[in-house]
């Protein structure tokens, strides 16, 4: 069976390394820190302030990064907002509810695959998916004609992906020497995504119009 793990390559390969740590969200947590949190933010930036009555989706929702920063770029303006979470991982889910509950996030999670929302045509005014796409197979198009389907005319969707990940090459090169041959390597197809070119190529393949997208590039220290 196919595995998924977060911010993890869909991957038919069973091989575990016999002292490796079970790859759980709460340990994806601790790994990234508030990287993911930051990248949201950034991205966030980008766009006008979110209004009040916004619906937005977070799409991949994780354990709550994007509607962490979500909430925080609302937190000033004190405006009315309500926030749907999707994602397939049921542990991330738990997670996620209980930082809605113990932040007081005008949040609902749903179970669901990014590529089969059961959300309604035209539900959010903002669609959210932060360090998403590429982790998606088929590089997440049909996830965005999903997020396309649902999305309010004149809405706005974000989607990222990192420019640069400097860790990904001595990642690879330890794997190379410490794995069976013909293993998979961490984050192999990777180095596509840094060109803003392939990004937009994606979206406009996810149904949005090539002059309706806008491209930007941020600083995120992690």
């Amino acid at each position: 069976p196919r595995t998924f793990t977060m911010n993890n390559p869909w991957s038919d390969n069973k091989f575990v390394p016999k002292q490796a740590l079970a790859p759980t969200p709460k340990l994806y947590d601790e790994l990234v820190g508030d990287s993911m949190e930051s990248l949201a933010k950034a991205s966030l930036a980008q766009i006008h302030p979110i209004a009040a009555s916004a619906i937005v989706h977070d799409n991949g929702c994780g354990t709550g990064a994007g509607s962490a920063a979500v909430m925080d770029r609302v937190s000033t303006s004190k405006v009315e907002i309500t926030i749907k979470g999707s994602d397939i991982n049921e542990k991330a889910l738990e997670i996620y509810k209980s930082r809605a509950l113990i932040n007081n996030w005008p949040a609902e999670v749903f179970k669901m695959a990014s590529e089969n929302l059961t959300f309604a045509d035209d539900t959010f005014t903002h669609s959210i998916s932060n360090a998403l796409l590429f982790v998606l197979p088929n590089d997440g198009i049909d996830a965005l004609k999903e997020m396309y389907r649902t999305l309010m005319s004149g809405g706005t969707m974000i989607v990222n992906s990192w420019a640069y990940v400097p860790n990904i090459e001595p990642l690879q090169t330890a794997a190379k020497v410490t794995r069976p041959p013909g293993s998979p390597l961490p984050r192999q197809g990777m180095g596509k995504w840094s060109s803003p070119e392939f990004l937009q190529q994606v979206v406009e393949k996810g149904g949005f119009r090539k002059d309706k997208i806008t491209l930007t590039k941020a600083e995120v220290y992690c």
